[in-house]
């Protein structure tokens, strides 16, 4: 009879207990990514590799035009009157290309009459670290687009200008003793007659500094350009056309002539 009584006062005391409300259920909040919208920076594309071949002279219009680079305290006056090369960007040893529409036509210039010799202190993919002594400059590369058919290429836009100055004589360096050891390349050309051109040695010719021609700004004026004539040099005869500043010229190639690796001047001294 106790035990009822204790279950029946134990029951309203439980049933006059408050229930526990359920929490709440626990949501995660996923954050939210922000898009952006704006446009990524332009950033200055890595320079090339140029291949250069032999044209017959194609004699023009004597041009006469102003030049200023690193080696010049003022402008100076100079005349182009003739082309004697044709660079296209190269794949050196599957090292891709950046601009495959960025080509370079070589004029023969006049050099100052009192040019001073110059050494200069450079390092590139080829040499680690060497000087050459220059004299004046007799190339001036002007950026051009170029087409293997009949259509006559637009203008280009950008690019530097270079004036090369002729390397003294210096001997043959064989590849195997360059820092990658081989050199292939593949250019435009290359790919049309279905080869690869296998380098067995490299020697110093020119050493090309960016310029301001009559005024034009210069876009990159840490790159310059190391010309070294490759052996042994291809014969492939093709006829193309480039359009530069000057117009649209038509050329006959001869012969693979030189490899232009872009370059670090670490200095330079006047002789």
């Amino acid at each position: 009879m106790k035990k009822l009584s204790l279950v029946l006062l134990v029951v309203p005391l439980f049933l006059a207990c408050p229930k526990k409300e359920a929490p709440p259920p626990t949501t995660t909040s996923t954050p939210t990514t922000t898009i952006s919208t704006a446009p990524p920076p332009q950033l200055t594309p890595k320079p090339d590799h140029y291949k250069f071949w032999t044209t017959s002279q194609v004699h023009f219009e004597p041009q006469t035009f102003t030049l200023q680079g690193q080696f010049d305290n003022e402008p100076w006056k100079t005349t182009a009157h003739a082309v004697l090369f044709l660079g296209n960007p190269v794949d050196k040893n599957k090292g891709g290309i950046n601009n495959a529409t960025r080509h370079y036509v070589a004029y023969q210039i006049e050099p100052p009459l009192k040019a001073p010799a110059i050494e200069v202190a450079l390092s590139n993919q080829l040499e680690k670290e060497t000087k050459w002594l220059v004299t004046g400059p007799v190339l001036l590369l002007l950026p051009a687009n170029k087409s293997l058919t009949q259509e006559v290429p637009p203008k280009p836009e950008g690019g530097d200008h270079y004036a090369c100055y002729r390397v003294n004589p210096m001997e043959p360096i064989p590849v195997e003793k360059t820092l990658p050891g081989k050199i292939q390349l593949v250019d435009q050309f290359d790919k049309k007659r279905e080869k690869v051109e296998t380098i067995k040695s490299v020697q110093p010719k020119y050493f090309c500094v960016p310029v301001h021609k009559n005024g034009e700004r210069i876009y990159d004026e840490k790159t310059h350009l190391a010309l070294y004539q490759i052996k042994p040099a291809d014969h492939f005869p093709i006829t193309v056309l480039t359009t530069d500043q000057w117009g649209t010229r038509k050329h006959s190639i001869n012969d693979s002539a030189m490899l232009a690796v872009p370059s670090t001047k670490l200095g330079f001294k006047k002789q």
